[in-house]
C-alpha cells in the first residue's frame, strides 16, 4: 500500500462580518483580490498537476503538494506567489490540522516501529524563505521558518508565519508579486545560510516510517493594511517567567523538583521552574505542583511578582493589553518550612487562603496594581508593541492541504 502527502486549497473571505463569499472577482471596488500561483518540483522534475498560473484557488481541489511512494532522500520544492490587486494587505501563512496516519504496517516496519500511529511528520524536514521568484534559495534571502531545518511536526503543526505584518515588514502592495519558497526532504535537510547550499541525508529515515502518511492544511490570509495599521498575524503574547524559591531549609528538595500548572481559556500547560511561557491577555490560574514527599501542611507559601498574593498553593495572574509592552511578567512561589505553624496554608482547601499564606516579613507588593513594570528577568522574546484593539478584519484566505505518503518495501 502506498500513502500520500497533500495540500488542498480554498477561499474564505471576510468583509467586516463573515458573509461566506469571495471578493476575489468582486466588481464593487471593495476587498483585496488575493490570488495565488504555484510552481512545484519533485526530485528535480516539474510537477504540472501541482503547478498553476495566477488564479483564485478551489477548496479541496487545488493542491500544493500531493505525493505518494515517498522514499528516503526524496526532495520537493514549491514556490508560491502572492498577488494583490486592489489594496495593500498584511499576509499570513497558517498551517493547521496536521494529521499522521499509520496505514497498517509491513514486516520491515513492524520490526522497528514500537509506536502507535504514524510518525512520518517527524521524519520529513522543511525549510521556507522569502524567494525572489527564481525557485532557488540564495545567500541573502530571508528564511521564513526552518533556518535550522526542522520536522513537519514542529514547523507545520498549528503554526503561523507572517509574510508581512507590523512585526516583520511593510504591507504587500497591489500590483507587486511576492514569492515564498518551500523545500522538504525525506530525511535530514541541511541548509547552509552562508553559501545557499542545500543537501538531503536519506539515512535518518528508517523503516519505522514505512506505509505512514501525514496531511496538513495551509491558508494564506490577507488583511487590509489601510484599515488595520497595527495588524499582527499572531495574537500578541507576554512571556510569563515562573520561578521557585525555598526560604530556609530545603529538606533535600531541589528547585527543579517543582513545576506549575497554568490554566485559562483554551490553556492548560505544565511549566517547569525557571521557565518562560507565552500567554495572551486574559486571566490565568497558576497552581504549584510539588514533588513526592513534600507535605503541604508543613510548608508556608508566598507568591510574589505580577501574580496575586495567592490562596495557598494556587494563585492567579491577569494579563492586560498594557502588559504587552513589558515583554515579560514575573511570578515567584517561595516556600518556607514551618511545621506546626497555625498560619500555614491548608493543602486541602487551597481556595480559602488568608493573609497568613504569605511568608513573614515580606515587603513585596502586588505589582499587578502598579502602572509601571518592576525590574524583571530578561525575556527570551523581544518586547512587543500594544496590539490593535479592533478585531473586525477585512480578510481574504486561501486554503490548502499538504499530504505526504511514504514508501513500502
Amino acid at each position: 500500500m502506498i500513502t500520500v502527502f497533500v495540500l488542498l486549497v480554498g477561499v474564505v473571505v471576510f468583509m467586516g462580518e463573515p458573509v461566506g463569499a469571495t471578493f476575489a472577482n468582486n466588481s464593487s471596488g471593495e476587498g483585496i483580490e488575493l490570488t495565488i500561483d504555484s510552481y512545484s518540483i519533485y526530485n528535480g522534475d516539474h510537477q504540472a498537476d501541482l503547478s498553476w498560473e495566477l488564479k483564485d484557488l478551489v477548496p479541496g481541489v487545488d493542491k500544493f503538494f500531493d505525493f505518494d511512494d515517498i522514499k528516503p532522500g526524496d526532495t520537493g520544492l514549491n514556490t508560491i506567489s502572492v498577488h494583490l490587486k486592489k489594496n495593500p494587505a498584511y499576509v499570513c501563512l497558517d498551517f493547521l490540522n496536521l494529521v499522521d496516519e499509520e496505514n497498517g504496517t509491513n514486516e520491515p516496519e513492524s520490526l522497528v516501529d514500537v509506536l502507535a500511529g504514524g510518525e512520518l511528520s517527524g521524519g520529513v524536514e522543511f525549510f521556507a524563505w522569502h524567494d525572489d521568484g527564481d525557485n532557488v534559495f540564495e545567500v541573502g534571502e530571508t528564511p521564513l521558518f526552518g533556518a535550522t531545518p526542522e520536522a513537519a511536526v514542529v514547523v507545520l503543526n498549528d503554526t503561523t508565519y507572517p509574510l508581512s505584518d507590523t512585526t516583520t515588514q511593510e504591507a504587500f502592495q497591489p500590483g507587486e508579486t511576492y514569492y515564498v519558497g518551500m523545500l522538504w526532504c525525506a530525511g535530514d535537510l541541511d541548509v547552509d545560510l552562508a553559501t545557499g547550499a542545500v543537501a538531503c541525508d536519506a539515512t535518518t529515515l528508517g523503516n519505522e516510517y514505512q506505509t505512514d502518511s501525514f496531511t496538513v492544511d495551509v491558508s494564506l490570509r490577507a488583511v487590509e493594511a489601510t484599515s488595520y495599521t497595527n495588524y499582527r498575524c499572531e495574537e500578541p503574547t507576554v512571556d510569563l517567567y515562573l520561578n521557585k524559591q525555598i526560604s530556609g531549609v530545603d529538606l533535600g528538595f531541589a528547585l527543579s523538583d517543582f513545576s506549575y500548572r497554568i490554566t485559562g481559556e483554551d490553556t492548560d500547560i505544565i511549566a517547569p521552574h525557571d521557565s518562560f511561557t507565552p500567554l495572551s491577555p486574559g486571566t490565568y490560574t497558576i497552581e504549584e505542583l510539588v514533588p513526592e514527599g513534600f507535605e503541604k501542611p508543613n510548608w508556608r507559601i508566598g507568591w510574589y511578582g505580577q501574580c496575586e498574593s495567592g490562596n495557598g498553593f494556587v494563585t492567579t495572574i491577569t494579563i492586560e493589553d498594557r502588559h504587552l509592552d513589558w515583554g515579560t511578567l514575573y511570578c515567584e512561589a517561595d516556600n518556607q518550612y514551618r511545621p506546626g505553624d497555625d498560619n500555614q496554608s491548608d493543602p486541602d482547601n487551597d481556595d480559602e487562603g488568608s493573609d497568613g499564606d504569605d511568608l513573614e516579613d515580606s515587603d513585596s507588593d502586588d505589582l499587578t496594581k502598579d502602572d509601571d513594570p518592576a525590574p524583571q528577568p530578561e525575556s527570551r522574546r523581544p518586547s512587543r508593541e500594544s496590539r490593535d484593539q479592533s478585531w473586525r478584519v477585512v480578510e481574504e484566505t486561501r486554503w490548502g492541504n499538504w499530504s505526504l505518503g511514504n514508501w513500502r518495501r
